[in-house]
């Protein structure tokens, strides 16, 4: 078993490490085990809190062998089993790409699998030529133990590479991959970090936001370069809004919003703060000021979801060195070959209503369902024609992520992961989203199942 020393306090930044195709061809390994730190353990991939990024371009083909080194299923809730939404089998794993345009099928983007201690999976997907560019992310998806991997650092960085990528405005910028995780803290005492039964899941969250596994690292950077951030949030909990301030208070600097989700946006976001719901990718760039020193920053939105003040402060920029000198200016919009063209309101052929709800059950827990139904692994409650746009109107009362595997919205902003607070008297939001399904043989929402006819 791997051990290691968590880093914290004034850390300088760095990135996990990079596996890049050669030839049109990535090929990997990610190993599960334990890494032991400070007497607790959690759950990685090949012995650290983050795993490797992986960059490859559109047309690549991407193998990675999923070798699962735990030991054998242990404690009341840690076998694995069939049905139930409890949290069970949290030794038991399998591997999502999230974001990409693969088949969920066989040995591609199946989160249906399951890898036992002790078992390896080889995953096989072919990238389509066609697919965009942009920030992606991978992590178990095994049902009853997602959060618990990933909560521990079973997480890394997908970059596909191109597109916006190659024009001069984009290319002057410093590329910085920033993975967002909600790690348990060192601990010393019987309540590790690998938990283990459903009392220790439901226990207070003690977890702290890291970025690439580092404690408030921090980044330098010249005085009038052009930042590239990123912002991959692998967390399993809270939603993020980041911004970026002087130290000691001030006007926070401007976020220049480029890509959301892996999908270049048409006209370029400004703002003074990024939201990222659980799964959410965005790419911001900023100018970086002409001296001092700031902090990234984590800020609540006074929900129940709103942070601990210890866990504000995630990470510094340090202006330091020569001024950058000639200065590129800032994207204000990308051509739309970069992105997914919008579908017209005339080309919705079919609706259909879903009710998101969360139900409570006794012990004080709840269930999460989709019109009224609880998932069922072995279920298939929607069917789907290849190639029909469908617009949905669901209430929901809490934030589903979509999978599918190829969709687009009716208007520009792209989310495939959708932050809807949960309000405590439990109203309902609505929101209407439209997904074009292109010939794969299924498509996965979180809750429910729906297979492809045709």
């Amino acid at each position: 078993m791997p051990t290691a020393s968590r880093t914290s306090g004034d850390t300088p930044f760095a990135e996990p490490p990079t596996v890049r195709a050669e030839a049109g061809l990535l090929q990997t390994t990610l190993r599960v085990d334990w890494l032991e730190v400070g007497g607790a353990r959690y759950r990685t991939y090949n012995g650290a809190f983050v795993g490797p990024t992986l960059r490859f371009a559109p047309g690549d083909r991407v193998q990675v062998l999923l070798d699962n080194a735990l030991p054998e299923p242990h404690g009341s809730h840690g076998g694995a089993h069939d049905g139930g939404n409890d949290p069970h089998g949290f030794d038991v794993t399998n591997l999502h790409t999230h974001g990409l345009w693969v088949s969920p099928a066989g040995n591609s983007d199946n989160v249906l699998i399951a890898v036992w201690p002790g078992d390896q999976f080889q995953h096989d997907y072919l990238i389509p030529a066609e697919h965009v560019a942009g920030a992606f992310w991978y992590h178990p998806h095994r049902h009853g133990s997602v959060e618990e991997q990933v909560k521990t650092g079973m997480s890394g960085a997908i970059l596909i590479e191109g597109g916006v990528d190659a024009l001069p405005e984009v290319a002057a910028a410093t590329d910085r991959v920033m993975v967002l995780q909600q790690l348990q803290p060192n601990s010393t005492t019987d309540e590790a970090a690998a938990r283990d039964t459903l009392a220790e899941i439901a226990g207070p969250p003690d977890k702290v936001t890291t970025i690439n596994a580092l404690r408030r690292p921090t980044i330098e950077a010249r005085p009038g370069a052009l930042e590239r951030c990123r912002l991959i949030a692998a967390n399993y909990h809270d939603i993020l809004h980041i911004e970026v301030t002087p130290v000691g208070g001030g006007e926070a600097l401007p976020l220049h919003t480029i890509a959301q989700d892996g999908i270049p946006v048409g006209a370029v976001r400004q703002s003074a703060r990024v939201r990222l719901g659980p799964g959410n990718r965005v790419d911001v760039m900023l100018r970086v000021p002409a001296s001092g020193d700031y902090v990234i920053r984590k800020i609540g939105d006074g929900s129940q979801f709103d942070v601990l003040p210890a866990d504000k402060d995630i990470g510094y920029l340090r202006v330091q060195g020569a001024a950058v000198e000639p200065q590129t200016p800032i994207p204000t919009a990308f051509p739309a070959t970069f992105s997914h063209p919008d579908i017209a309101p005339d080309e919705v052929t079919n609706r259909r209503k879903v009710l998101f709800s969360v139900i409570d059950e006794p012990g004080g827990c709840v269930a999460f369902a989709i019109n009224n139904r609880e998932f069922a692994p072995g279920r298939v409650d929607q069917s789907i024609e290849l190639a029909v746009s469908e617009n949905c109107v669901g209430s929901l009362i809490y934030t589903p992520a979509i999978r599918i595997s190829t969709a687009r919205v009716i208007r520009s902003l792209w989310s495939a992961t959708l932050p809807v607070r949960r309000k405590l008297d439990r109203r309902t939001a609505a929101i209407r989203r439209v997904a074009r399904i292109k010939g794969l043989p299924s498509c996965r929402i979180s809750g429910f199942r729906c297979r492809t006819a045709g």
